[in-house]
């Protein structure tokens, strides 16, 4: 049942979606950001070619997953986004004891007395999102810019009451960051040489070279003939799809990781964005789709739905 959502405060955001990729917005003129040889290394990638096993960011620029928000110093005072969500939350497991009895293997009453619910994610649920002003990180090998950046701190409090706690900021952490880059759309790709790989697929690649393949990948050959008058190939068909490393898996709602990642870009509009996302992310984003009329666009990007 679709519920009413709580909502303190709802700012500028930068969340589009369109279909399963996302589209958002970003100043077509980049700044020309200052990138310290530290802030560099955390975002550059490894050269080897070899298969990857995917470990979970920790974290983004030394902060880590977690971490309270009142130890940032640099964040824009107002967030771009803040919102809050209730949830019911999801039965994860439903238990009870059986206690034998002189007429009976199992008293039906007695059991139910110790009837016990596990569920994740019950309570309200705060999300919202900061940046640094000007910040912007860049791809060492492949010099794709990543601007703006932002973090997401999330917090959950149980209760009748929708208003924030008196203690809401120390019970802000560090949940997820979002990431936005600019990619050629589907008119400038006939500008490009068949074998030139466009922002997405370069960003696709230094992914896969860090983190490993993500669910469901698969890479498509081309079928290569060399003839006395030289090679003969056929032409690259281009994919433009929504990757999720470490999704939800069955019937659970969050990943059993600490962190996943989506890749998601719209050829329409050439934005492009990396989002990490802790399972707080995740709980709150079920929180909105039970919460709100329609489907909720970061539910969908995240669930592909």
């Amino acid at each position: 049942m679709k519920r009413t959502t709580y909502c303190i405060a709802v700012a500028v955001s930068i969340w589009v979606f369109v279909s399963s990729t996302c589209a958002a917005p970003v100043d077509s003129n980049i700044p020309n950001t200052d990138l310290t040889e530290t802030e560099k290394s955390k975002i550059a990638l490894p050269a080897s070619k070899e298969r990857v096993k995917y470990v979970p960011p920790k974290g983004f620029a030394g902060y880590t997953w977690g971490q309270s928000f009142t130890e940032f110093d640099r964040l824009k005072s107002n967030p771009v986004t803040l919102q809050v969500a209730y949830s019911r939350g999801r039965t994860q497991s439903v238990e009870y004891f059986c206690t034998a009895t002189q007429t009976s293997d199992c008293d039906l009453g007695l059991a139910l007395n110790t009837l016990r619910q596990k569920v994740q994610g019950r309570g309200f649920h705060l999300f919202s999102e900061f940046v640094v002003p000007n910040q912007g990180f860049r791809f060492e090998s492949t010099g794709v810019v990543l601007y703006p950046v932002t973090y997401q701190f999330c917090a959950r409090w149980d209760g009748q009451s929708s208003k924030p706690p008196e203690d809401i900021l120390q019970r802000m952490e560090l949940c997820g960051m979002r990431m936005v880059f600019k990619s050629q759309t589907f008119s400038e790709l006939a500008t490009l040489e068949d074998e030139q790989l466009t922002n997405y697929e370069l960003v696709l690649e230094e992914l896969i070279r860090k983190f490993g393949k993500p669910a469901k990948y698969f890479r498509k050959e081309r079928v290569v003939i060399e003839t006395s008058e030289g090679k003969i190939a056929d032409a690259r068909q281009r994919r433009f799809k929504t990757w999720r490393w470490c999704p939800p898996v069955g019937f659970s709602f969050v990943p059993t990781c600490d962190a996943s990642i989506v890749l998601g870009f719209s050829p329409e509009s050439g934005n492009g964005v990396i989002l990490y996302a802790t399972p707080s992310v995740w709980e709150f984003a079920d929180a909105r789709e039970n919460t709100t009329p329609g489907s909720d666009p970061m539910y969908k990007f995240l669930h592909d739905r």
